[in-house]
């Protein structure tokens, strides 16, 4: 069977035939085809003659024509098992989807001890062996990046059937914000998912106001992934690198005091996300916010949980204000029902977030994890928070709960006339 005008996307399966050790005298080279997007990686059917190799093997990922080097990835050998699968992974070639590339396999092993590559000889004419072509093929698999970007759209868009559509190049960025607010191993991404399942139960927001953004991970994956909003991120003070970092034409940031901003409504959607508690005049705040949304549209804020005994713990009062500049320790649900009902809204929403059991567990788990390996896993370690998401009322804090978030939507005039 000849493939000489032609490449392959995968080869499984091993006739035990394989290419000898691969040393540093050894170069290797096959030609291969991608079916998907997002290419990341190449694993490869490594046998070790039953033995630990310590060496360092080498993937070079080239175009078609063999005249871009596209990726680079060194790794070591000392873990390799017998026999077993091996991926080397790299940065994800975006639009790889049906292109033909090359992999380039050599090591700096010495004779004796080196690794083998298993080969399928079904295959021919597209692997070489120092420039003479094999009459077998290296066993190997393609590895493609889930499109993390897309990883909330059930609870962004949980009766649509048609999404707004985003280019590759946003897949990329609104994969790096969920990376990196995994990586920082805190709060950031169940902040953002909480955010999502609230405005999931919206409609026909078009307009969002963002009070107290901070590093603004939310308003930005939001920014990249509804490029038909509008967002309008605020805080006290706003750095140029945060601007820089959070780059889309429909996300635009404002130094703003909110207690000192315009109250005129404007927008379909105010949120937010664990500012309140930072305000001594939260009450004040929480008005300024209210009346900036219009009237049938939306308020959502998510703050520190706390019952009304534990506000009046001073100890607790005294670390909340040491460690993160708490006026208030926490919010309890009956005094943001008050809120709410005060300024004219119905709550729809209302449930803890932040569950130790959850949260605390997986963020543990990510403490003692190399950050280079979250990238493969990212998709399977969201799921995981998601689990945080609940329906759920608590009575204290001490039930294992960290928060709490509201969603309320603005009695209008006919709402009230209704009423009467």
């Amino acid at each position: 069977m000849s493939n000489a005008n032609s490449s392959v996307s995968a080869i499984l399966d091993s006739t035990q035939t394989h290419v000898g050790e691969i040393t540093s005298q050894v170069h290797l080279s096959q030609k291969f085809r991608a079916t998907n997007n997002r290419l990341n990686g190449i694993s490869l059917l490594v046998a070790t003659y039953c033995q630990q190799i310590d060496a360092t093997v080498y993937v070079t990922i080239w175009n078609r024509d063999r005249t871009e080097k596209l990726r680079q990835i060194s790794q070591s050998t000392r873990s390799f098992a017998d026999n077993s699968w091996q991926s080397f992974y790299f940065d994800p070639i975006l639009d790889s989807n049906n292109k033909i590339y090359w992999f380039d396999i050599t090591s700096d092993s010495l004779p004796g001890n080196a690794i083998t590559l298993w080969t399928n000889h079904n295959f021919t004419d597209i692997c070489w062996r120092n420039q003479d072509p094999l009459a077998a093929a290296i066993c190997f698999s393609c590895c493609y990046r889930q499109a993390t970007a897309y990883q909330l759209d059930g609870f962004l868009f949980p009766h649509k059937e048609h999404k707004p559509s985003i280019d590759l190049e946003t897949e990329e960025k609104l994969h790096r914000i969920l990376w990196e607010c995994v990586a920082r191993k805190g709060l950031y991404f169940l902040r953002l998912a909480h955010l999502a399942d609230g405005l999931g139960k919206t409609e026909g927001v078009e307009k969002i106001l963002s009070v107290g953004c901070g590093e603004a991970y939310q308003e930005s994956f939001l920014a990249g992934r509804l490029p038909q909003v509008r967002i309008d991120a605020t805080d006290i003070s706003i750095a140029e690198s945060q601007v820089n970092r959070n780059s889309f034409a429909n996300l635009q940031f404002y130094e703003r005091d909110i207690l000192q901003i315009d109250p005129t409504p404007e927008y379909d959607l105010v949120m937010s996300i664990e500012c309140l508690e930072h305000i001594q005049n939260y009450e004040r705040a929480f008005q300024q916010m209210a009346a900036k949304v219009k009237p049938g549209k939306y308020l959502y804020i998510s703050v520190p949980f706390a019952s009304k005994q534990e506000q009046q713990d001073p100890d607790l009062c005294q670390q909340e204000w040491e460690n993160f500049q708490h006026y208030l320790p926490g919010f309890a649900f009956a005094d943001l029902y008050r809120l709410f009902a005060d300024n004219g809204f119905r709550v729809l929403q209302a449930t803890n977030m932040f569950h130790v059991s959850v949260q605390g567990n997986i963020n543990r788990w990510l403490s003692v994890m190399d950050t280079a390996n979250i990238e493969p896993a990212l998709p399977e370690i969201l799921n995981l928070f998601l689990f945080d998401i609940t329906n759920q009322q608590y009575t204290c804090r001490r039930d294992g709960v960290l928060g709490i978030r509201f969603l309320g939507q603005k009695i209008t005039a006919s709402d009230y006339q209704a009423a009467v």
